[in-house]
């Protein structure tokens, strides 16, 4: 995530979850969920589908 335009298209790919602050000047997205509702691989695939690489902190 290089840009707006990438951090909202992240925004974008992650809809239903609580929380999602993308932030192009660190490369990062901090994504509040709930387990019981959306799993982590569900999130990693929502941000492949997008073109991103994802990685648990």
């Amino acid at each position: 995530m290089v840009c707006d335009g990438c951090a909202e298209k992240v925004r974008m790919a992650l809809t239903g979850v609580h929380g999602v602050k993308p932030s192009a000047w660190r490369k990062r997205v901090a994504v509040r969920y709930i387990p019981a509702e959306v799993g982590v691989s569900q999130l990693e695939a929502a941000l492949a589908d997008a073109g991103f690489e994802a990685e648990e902190a």
